[in-house]
């Protein structure tokens, strides 16, 4: 291939075309499909394979951690492998690991199953990821990605139910199984048959607005804010049973929770950079120390569902100016990638972290950890808030004036 088309191939590859952006949003549902429905796989683990709670908690972590560890790897690969190449050798690896799944039975097996697909969903989310940074509006495209995830996320929650009821927890994998047959529809036409090198991306010209402390600062606050994450979204179900609630009333404040999310996401993809990104960042952390608050105080099926839509709205109202802010510094997509292997590692060392501190049925350190890691969190992006504020200010015009 001559210089001349790798560069036309990259610039078409960094455009807004509709299948592109689509494509992008098809890999992250595949990649990270599995904590949608995380709440009910650590049930259906308990209920329908017999794992005791805190093996349930170690098997989804066990799935997390290999969507973390892939996706720092990423770091490494993002530009130097061709991406359609790899998005079918892990496609097709992917499905193959659920189909084995089904036919599993102990604790053992099903971690470390579970431990090999979770390699491949990380690098298929971070594939995701380097591709959306690529667009000319990172944060409202990855805005729009999230409120897919939950609508899908929403009507699993109902649908899970009735796969479990007929095939058990082979339901769970027939489900997944789905999820990653999605990007198959755009391999032709959205992916590129090179890798992306730095080359091809836009010029850094913001760069120097970001040291290397804010970058690491906000990969560390990630970290944190989503080892809270993972542990309570693991075990809010299991919470919610200990507090007799009826599984009618779990299920329908998951499906609203998750509606919240996807309107959360859908308000940030319709604010875009108006009002800057520290703002809605604050506003995300303190909405989730509130989900903790309210999950604190005497349980109802009212309090639940108000618990969990603050947990869903408020998080997807921040998690795309945390992607779109790093891909506005970061043009070749790694630190937008490194980004997402914190986020995933962090819901993966989450209910690790839960399940070492749960005995018996006490699920109190599930509260205790959240309020750790939320407050943790705000505390640390303070400092990064105050840095990007001028920052975000200048970019929320000048995207404004673009579109």
């Amino acid at each position: 291939m001559t210089s001349h088309e790798q560069i036309s191939e990259g610039a078409d590859f960094k455009n807004d075309r509709p299948g592109y952006i689509a494509s992008g949003i098809a890999h992250e549902l595949s990649g990270l499909a599995i904590f949608s429905i995380l709440p009910i796989f650590v049930a259906a683990l308990i209920t329908e394979m017999g794992l005791t709670t805190s093996q349930g908690g170690y098997v989804a972590s066990a799935d997390i951690i290999g969507i973390s560890l892939s996706s720092l790897a990423a770091f490494f690969w993002i530009n130097r492998v061709p991406w359609k190449t790899m998005s079918r050798f892990l496609l097709i690896g992917l499905i193959t690991a659920n189909i084995v799944c089904c036919f599993l039975t102990g604790f053992e097996q099903i971690f470390v199953a579970r431990l090999i697909c979770g390699l491949m969903e990380g690098s298929l989310f971070a594939l995701a990821i380097a591709m959306l940074s690529r667009t000319s509006r990172p944060d409202r495209n990855f805005a729009l990605t999230f409120c897919a995830s939950l609508l899908t996320g929403a009507v699993n929650i109902f649908l899970m139910s009735y796969l479990i009821q007929i095939f058990g927890i082979k339901g769970v994998f027939f489900d997944l199984i789905l999820f990653c047959s999605l990007p198959l529809l755009f391999w032709r036409s959205a992916l590129p048959t090179r890798p992306m090198a730095r080359g091809d991306a836009a010029p850094a010209e913001d760069k120097s607005a970001a040291p290397k402390v804010v970058v690491m600062l906000i990969l560390l606050a990630n970290l944190i804010y989503f080892c809270g994450q993972g542990g309570l979204w693991s075990y809010v179900k299991q919470m919610a049973s200990l507090a007799d609630l009826d599984e009618e009333a779990i299920k329908s404040g998951l499906s609203i929770s998750l509606l919240a999310g996807m309107a959360g996401a859908g308000f940030a993809a319709w604010l875009d950079v108006r009002v800057g990104r520290a703002l809605p960042l604050a506003v995300a952390l303190l909405l989730a120390i509130a989900s903790v608050y309210v999950l604190s105080t005497d349980m109802s099926a009212a309090s639940f569902t108000l618990a969990v839509c603050l947990y869903n709205f408020g998080s997807n109202i921040g998690h795309p100016y945390l992607f779109g802010y790093l891909a506005s510094i970061d043009p070749a997509g790694k630190f937008v990638v490194a980004s997402g292997a914190m986020q995933t590692g962090g819901m993966g060392l989450g209910p690790a972290i839960v399940a070492y501190f749960i005995i018996g049925d006490d699920l109190g350190p599930v509260l205790t950890v959240a309020y750790v890691a939320f407050i943790g969190a705000l505390v640390l992006f303070m400092p990064i808030m105050l840095l990007i504020r001028g920052k975000s200010t200048t970019d929320a015009q000048s995207g404004l004036t673009a579109a």
